[in-house]
């Protein structure tokens, strides 16, 4: 048997619990500006250690055009590229999110 509507069952359940509505999405405007203040800061990270980012993406086993895409904002990465990201411009990933978090 298929659990039809399973989501959708825990998304009520939840909203009837809480009294509203937990899994709201973001708004599509909220989710670009945060993409693009990470893309601000990883530029600002790149740039202060010299680095393309062809030499980014080389270092951090991702493709080419990838760090371009994160720094328009245009994409957002997961936990293992923000750990690549972080190990090629030597910094820790607290030190990457930290500063990411100062822009906000």
């Amino acid at each position: 048997m298929r659990n039809r509507n399973w989501y959708g069952r825990g998304r009520q359940a939840a909203k009837s619990l809480l009294g509203h509505d937990t899994l709201q999405p973001w708004e599509p405007t909220r989710r670009a500006q945060l993409a693009q203040e990470f893309g601000h800061t990883l530029r600002e990270l790149r740039v202060r250690v010299h680095l393309t980012q062809e030499q980014m993406a080389r270092r951090g086993g991702m493709d080419r055009t990838y760090p371009s895409l994160l720094e328009r904002g245009l994409r957002t990465p997961t936990l293992c590229t923000l750990t690549r990201l972080a190990e090629v411009l030597g910094i820790t990933v607290t030190e990457l999110v930290r500063r990411y978090e100062s822009r906000l």
